[in-house]
């Protein structure tokens, strides 16, 4: 601790902070010292944006993501906010989010808006991302969905101090500078499923999947029990499941539980609210996050439920869904948030 100390005590004197920095991953790791190479960084992990459902489609964490991702942020560091690209439904467009002021004991967060004043970041020494000057204030801590997200200041238990680093350096050798994000829309099934993609870019497979299992959820709206165009995209070794209930070991079954669900709630109703996509090309899995809510079980309760499902590639390389579970969160009477 007392060498980490007089390094930082070092950097203060040194240090300029840097109004603009562009393009760059962001890294996290245990070690103040700057390394030439990335990689030798000890405790290294890249980051990337997390959708933790708690604000409705506007707000993005940033978490910690192992090795296997084909695709991360590019960030940009202006006026003290970081800013990056988020890939828009079904891959159209592209939407700029921006660093939200940083609070202590609070996850560091973006949202599609800039948040003028509150604290804000600095460049610390050159390699360090700081807040206003401060550098030893960041936490990884574990998050919603068992996430390990970045916090200021963080003081829960699983806390521990990770430095983020700004690099141009690949943390991997299929890292491109991209945004592996998506979000479906909520508009209805269509009778055709998506087609597969032709490229094994992270953000083509991304869109393909958030758009295959919204549809597979949505055809509970258009009241399709047989979701045929659909049906070629699921496992044989197919599983569903949800805390309290037997699971179902077909797609016909959980589309036939489906079906008498509807016949005891007729005004049955599924309302996307955010969803998000993981896709890990170079070990062929992903898993889509989609955050609902269901109305009419019984009239006058909403239902606020998270959807994952899971996806991984099979023969001849194509997406099949493998296992589907939903969790419910809590039942709101109707005209209240």
């Amino acid at each position: 601790m007392l060498l980490f100390a007089l390094i930082l005590a070092f950097m203060s004197l040194t240090a300029t902070a840097a109004s603009t920095l562009t393009d760059f991953f962001l890294v996290t790791t245990s070690s103040p010292a700057k390394f030439s190479n990335i990689r030798a960084l000890p405790d290294v992990n890249a980051t990337s944006l997390f959708d933790p459902y708690m604000f409705y489609n506007s707000a993005y964490f940033l978490r910690l993501i192992g090795p296997g991702y084909g695709s991360l942020p590019c960030f940009s560091l202006i006026d003290g906010f970081l800013t990056t690209d988020v890939t828009g439904p079904h891959g159209q467009g592209k939407y700029q989010y921006w660093s939200h002021s940083v609070s202590e004991h609070l996850p560091f967060w973006f949202n599609d808006g800039l948040v003028t004043g509150g604290r804000t970041l600095s460049l610390e020494n050159g390699f360090l991302l700081g807040v206003e000057g401060d550098v030893e204030g960041w936490r990884v801590c574990p998050g919603d969905l068992e996430q390990q997200v970045l916090v200021w200041k963080g003081n829960d238990t699983g806390c521990v101090q990770r430095l983020p680093t700004p690099t141009n350096s690949e943390p991997s050798d299929d890292t491109s500078c991209q945004t592996a994000s998506s979000k479906p829309n909520a508009t209805g099934s269509n009778d055709t499923a998506p087609k597969e993609p032709s490229t094994s870019a992270s953000t083509s497979i991304a869109s393909f999947l958030a758009d295959l299992s919204w549809q597979f959820l949505d055809a509970f709206n258009a009241r399709d029990f047989e979701c045929l165009h659909l049906l070629t995209h699921f496992s044989t070794t197919f599983t569903a499941s949800a805390p309290g209930q037997i699971p179902c070991t077909s797609v016909t079954e959980l589309l036939c539980n489906r079906a008498a669900l509807v016949a005891k709630f007729p005004d049955l109703q599924l309302v996307f609210l955010s969803g998000n996509t993981e896709v890990r090309d170079e070990t062929g899995y992903a898993e889509v996050y989609i955050f609902t809510e269901i109305l009419g079980m019984p009239v006058g309760v909403r239902r606020q439920v998270l959807n994952v499902l899971k996806w991984r590639r099979e023969e001849r390389r194509k997406w099949r869904c493998v296992e589907f579970t939903f969790m419910a969160r809590w039942p709101v009477e109707e005209g209240r948030g």
